[in-house]
């Protein structure tokens, strides 16, 4: 009879799996996480950076050749931040790496300046423009600002999408922006007025309300004017689900002005985007001391 102990072992070797050394690697994500550390400098120099927060805790963090600095609104040197100056650091963390990098440096004044820059609809004079950046002059500021665009960056001017850049240097814009988490800002929109970059900025959200105004009646398609203004006909997924509140629903019960809650994504296939889920909006009856009063319904009756 075989050793208890050397049947254990033989089980563990026939239960764990079997590596092919000639098989390729496993390549882990690398994965990224941002946060952003308010507090003074005790230490800078052009490789690190070591901070103390308001409650007392010291970070060190890494400064590469991509570090940006800002001081006064504008882009600066790491000569401009002394020790014992009060900053707010955008840090990005490697997990492969054990210390963050600092990816922008800046003053107070300057870092509200860019929160806006990143997050807010911002009116600019257009600097210059390459494949991959816009260099723009902010309304009221003397410094610029570099956005990243792609090939998704959706153009405006005169009431219409344009298929690409139609400005030139000096020219009035509006910018719908996106923050990156390697610091950058990305310009989703760029358009002549602000109603047109709100507008075009709706196009690419992946949820939008509004009321239908025409459905095809195969079921593939169905024009809805937002609440944006736009007027848009949007493709239908061929598993597109319709749901009034708890109740699912079939595309013949769609009706002309009712309003709708839209869902899209990305069809994996045709890289198109295809809507997947309609949420009827229920009307809600509103009740004035006592009395239930009904809102009007799409027909005005």
């Amino acid at each position: 009879m075989m050793p208890a102990n050397i049947l254990l072992v033989i089980i563990a070797f026939l239960a764990s799996p079997v590596i092919n050394p000639s098989s390729p690697a496993i390549k882990k994500k690398t994965v990224a996480t941002v946060h952003i550390l308010r507090g003074f400098i005790l230490q800078i120099s052009p490789q690190t950076a070591l901070f103390r927060t308001a409650s007392g805790i010291q970070e060190e963090a890494i400064i590469t050749q991509d570090t940006r600095f800002w001081k006064d609104k504008r882009s600066s040197e790491i000569g401009a931040f002394p020790k014992g100056m009060q900053v707010t650091a955008h840090l990005r963390l490697i997990r492969s790496h054990r210390r963050p990098e600092v990816t922008d440096m800046a003053d107070t004044v300057s870092w509200k300046w860019l929160v806006i820059l990143h997050r807010q609809l911002t009116r600019a004079a257009l600097v210059s423009v390459s494949d991959s950046s816009l260099k723009v002059k902010p309304e009221g500021d003397s410094g610029s600002f570099d956005y990243r665009i792609n090939d998704k960056t959706l153009w405006g001017k005169s009431n219409v999408q344009v298929e690409s850049n139609p400005f030139l240097p000096g020219d009035a814009i509006w910018i719908a922006p996106r923050s990156l988490p390697d610091g950058e800002a990305l310009a989703k929109v760029v358009a002549d007025s602000n109603s047109l970059a709100i507008l075009l900025k709706g196009r690419l959200a992946s949820s939008l309300h509004g009321k239908i105004t025409q459905i095809d009646a195969s079921g593939k398609s169905f024009t809805i004017h937002t609440v944006s203004g736009d007027t848009r006909v949007l493709k239908c997924a061929d598993t597109i689900q319709i749901r009034r509140g708890r109740s699912s629903l079939e595309w013949k019960s769609l009706q002309p002005g009712e309003n709708v809650l839209v869902r899209l994504h990305k069809n994996p296939v045709s890289g198109e985007r295809e809507v997947w889920r309609i949420t009827v909006v229920i009307r809600k009856s509103a009740k004035i001391r006592g009395m239930i009063v009904k809102p009007p319904l799409a027909n005005g009756k």
